[in-house]
């Protein structure tokens, strides 16, 4: 009777995931296969070793509402070469899952419909993402306006989103144009960030637009960054006139920043102006909504040049062990 009740069970199982292709895992083992995962499908995937794709090029990036675990593996080698609305390797993530994945070596070109870029996915809602890397990897949007946003993992982040444990290594971007840029999201909106290492990277605004540029978000908005490593990072804008410039994040608006180590970055733009703000963890601060008992920045390590404030602001904005190391 219990070995009857036992394939009785194995079978209703089988036939539940079935019937729900959403429960089934489906193995990417090639290029080709991680590249034709479904429009706005509710799949999971999971590579089962590194991925090559050295000799491909992604032109139609697609809507993922899935899961994709990287298991620990990587896809490499890959061009994006895309002119859709959003560009990445996935164009938007909406209620989706990434994780333990690397992206090495990859190469994105933005055309001039894209209106937020990044690696990982132009746009990114209602999802979470763990344990994602991406090195040695460069986005082009040389000559090029992004008007949204645009980070080397993603242009936008936002509506309850969450990034775990997110490290952008010896990676470079340049854009002529954009209003938010970051080394990891350009935007962020109404999420949680925490455990994030940016290292040896290279963001370069070539053009003069109102730039909000940071050395990991260039907006954030009723966000949260903690645990923060940020080293050896160039920030290059040297056309730019009116923005905001901070080495965490260029312009903040009821933001929170705890526990980070800056070192070593630097700036190359012109000098600070009415218009043009500079500082150590960002360039402008605003409508924080902290207290002394929560303040909104704290724990905050920064090694380089003691001339730089720790952030403008015309608002009260309460801190907690900021410390500078020459």
């Amino acid at each position: 009777m219990k070995k009857q009740n036992h394939r009785a069970l194995i079978a209703f199982v089988a036939g539940v995931v079935a019937n729900n292709p959403a429960l089934a895992n489906e193995e990417v083992d090639t290029c080709s296969k991680a590249l034709e995962i479904e429009q706005r499908t509710t799949k999971s995937y999971y590579l089962s070793h590194d991925i090559d794709c050295s000799g491909y090029t992604l032109t139609a990036p697609i809507k993922f509402n899935g899961i994709l675990d990287g298991k620990g593996y990587a896809i490499r080698n890959l061009t994006i070469d895309a002119n859709s609305r959003y560009s990445g390797f996935f164009s938007e993530m909406d209620g989706a899952t990434v994780n333990n994945l690397t992206f090495e070596n990859i190469t994105l070109k933005v055309g001039s419909n894209v209106n937020a870029a990044g690696i990982l996915a132009g746009d990114i809602q209602s999802s979470r993402l763990e344990n994602v890397i991406i090195t040695h990897s460069q986005i082009q949007a040389t000559g090029e306006t992004v008007p949204q946003g645009i980070g080397i993992v993603a242009g936008r982040f936002r509506n309850q989103s969450d990034a775990l444990g997110i490290n952008v290594l010896h990676s470079n971007l340049w854009v002529e144009k954009s209003s938010h840029v970051g080394s990891i999201f350009g935007y962020a909106a109404n999420s949680n960030m925490s455990s994030l290492i940016t290292s040896n990277n290279q963001l370069i605004v070539e053009g003069d637009n109102r730039t909000n540029f940071g050395g990991l978000v260039g907006y954030l908005t009723d966000a949260s960054l903690f645990d923060i490593e940020s080293t050896d990072n160039l920030l290059s804008a040297p056309m730019v006139e009116k923005g905001n410039m901070g080495m965490i994040s260029g312009y903040i608006v009821t933001g929170q920043i705890v526990d980070a180590t800056i070192a070593r970055h630097i700036f190359d733009t012109q000098a600070q102006t009415n218009h043009l703000r500079l500082a150590i963890i960002s360039g402008y601060i605003d409508d924080p909504k902290d207290s002394p008992e929560s303040p909104s920045l704290q724990g905050i390590a920064y090694y380089g040049d003691s001339s730089l404030d720790w952030f403008n602001s015309k608002d009260v904005v309460y801190t907690d062990n900021l410390t500078k190391v020459e």
